[in-house]
């Protein structure tokens, strides 16, 4: 492994990482977790189990409510021209995880008006 990542540019030691923190089974622990007794950091996503700890399920429930956007909420976004954050409402949710349709108000005070629609 430490010669195939030298010889293809990686570093050696962040390949050693990844391969001590990666499990063998999904039920034998990592190297690592076995010698620590911990999940260790890596740079690969790993997602914790952890069912009963009442402090990790407060935690969890919080996130999945706090995200969550209802239709016709005010929400902001930022303006890609100005690059300020304007306000706007969700039109709609997407049923990609934390995706929203939304719309700003159509012309204000410090915006340009729409521009006129002719029938064709």
């Amino acid at each position: 492994m430490i010669w195939k990542a030298e010889k293809e540019g990686f570093d050696y030691e962040l390949a050693l990482q990844v391969f001590r923190t990666s499990t063998v089974d999904h039920k034998i622990p990592s190297p690592d977790e076995l010698l620590h007794g911990r999940k260790m950091q890596s740079n690969l996503p790993v997602k914790i189990h952890h069912s009963n700890d009442p402090v990790i399920q407060q935690l969890q429930h919080r996130q999945d409510t706090m995200h969550k956007k209802c239709h016709e909420q005010q929400i902001r976004v930022l303006d890609q021209k100005s690059k300020k954050w304007v306000p706007a409402t969700v039109s709609r949710v997407c049923l990609e995880p934390r995706s929203y349709d939304s719309h700003t108000r159509q012309c204000d005070a410090t915006s340009e008006p729409p521009p006129p629609q002719f029938d064709s």
